[in-house]
């Protein structure tokens, strides 16, 4: 399985999307889209929301690795410099 980050650059890309025009359609920050798909930013609800809906990805899947990510680095398996999140 993809990481989170690679599976939204990579539906992005499949898009044919850059990253600011997926900002544009999304409404979602530039910045948050960087980050995101770089994973030094996990999204909020609505973020994930709106990427997955203007990158026509299940967003019950989304969630589930966006959950897997999250358990990785409360756990230490991923590290985070200190301005990540």
């Amino acid at each position: 399985m993809a990481s989170f980050g690679k599976r939204i650059s990579s539906a992005r890309k499949a898009k044919n999307l850059s990253r600011q025009r997926l900002s544009e359609l999304s409404g979602v920050p530039l910045g948050t889209i960087i980050t995101t798909e770089t994973e030094r930013y996990l999204p909020r609800a609505n973020t994930l929301y709106s990427l997955a809906k203007h990158l026509d990805l299940d967003i019950r899947e989304l969630i589930f690795e966006l959950e897997v990510e999250g358990k990785k680095r409360k756990n230490g398996n991923i590290s985070l410099n200190s301005n990540s999140i």
